[in-house]
């Protein structure tokens, strides 16, 4: 297992790879009703089913990846696909980063929303280094994933009882299509973000990112045409 020393590293501007951003926005939008009293409270689909999605897609066509680190050690992330050309499937996988072997990506509870409509997955699983392809009834421009991942956080042995140190990895689920995407930005909030690497294949972890104009987080950014890497966050996970 490789130390995480090997992925502190200091901030460096990289043209060439991706552009990383935390931002602060809910992952979890809901439909609302309202009520005689003039109270908004969000809307329950009947039966169990999946609610029309009423989120607010990137206005820009590009992946995007908003993952959120939740006190339990898993992700629970909102995935688009905005695209110029309208797609009829995707296919999804979940490969490890490649000499890290305590990050074992499962992603659970996924859904799949095509301009907005659900699309029926039947089982919401994807297991560690598996493949998947989803077929949808109706080409659609903009596609939108929403999962929870565990199996993404290896934890550093020199870990205290006021910060614990980890590694996390910020983009679990790949989804390849048959049109161009030209950029992918991946989003993590939910802890505390000491230094980020980009892992492509069997190569070296590199330094990749900034912190944002903002001072709320970094940005990387990759260009469409790469080879996909995975990001791996150094982090200060909450404690209590």
């Amino acid at each position: 297992m490789l130390l995480l020393a090997a992925v502190a590293l200091t901030v460096v501007s990289t043209a060439a790879l991706t552009r990383f951003v935390l931002w602060d926005q809910n992952g979890e939008p809901a439909g609302t009703r309202q009520e005689a009293t003039g109270q908004v409270l969000p809307s329950r689909p009947p039966d169990g089913a999946v609610p029309f999605d009423t989120s607010a897609a990137p206005g820009r066509p590009g992946g995007y990846v908003h993952s959120r680190m939740m006190p339990n050690g898993r992700l629970r992330s909102d995935h688009y696909l905005v695209t110029t050309q309208p797609i009829d499937k995707l296919t999804l996988r979940s490969p490890p980063p490649v000499g890290y072997d305590g990050v074992d990506p499962r992603v659970q509870r996924l859904r799949v929303f095509a301009n907005g409509r659900p699309v029926d997955l039947g089982d919401p699983r994807l297991g560690a280094s598996g493949t998947r392809r989803v077929d949808l009834a109706t080409p659609a421009k903009v596609i939108h994933l929403r999962y929870v991942t565990t199996g993404v956080v290896q934890r550093s042995a020199t870990s205290s009882t006021t910060s614990r140190r980890a590694l996390v990895l910020a983009n679990p689920l790949r989804v390849q299509v048959d049109v161009p995407v030209r950029t992918r930005v991946v989003r993590l909030t939910g802890a505390d973000v000491l230094s980020l690497a980009c892992v492509a294949g069997a190569a070296p972890a590199e330094p990749c990112g900034r912190p944002d104009d903002a001072g709320r987080g970094w940005q990387v950014q990759q260009d469409g045409s790469a080879e996909v890497a995975s990001v791996l966050a150094q982090v200060d996970l909450p404690t209590g």
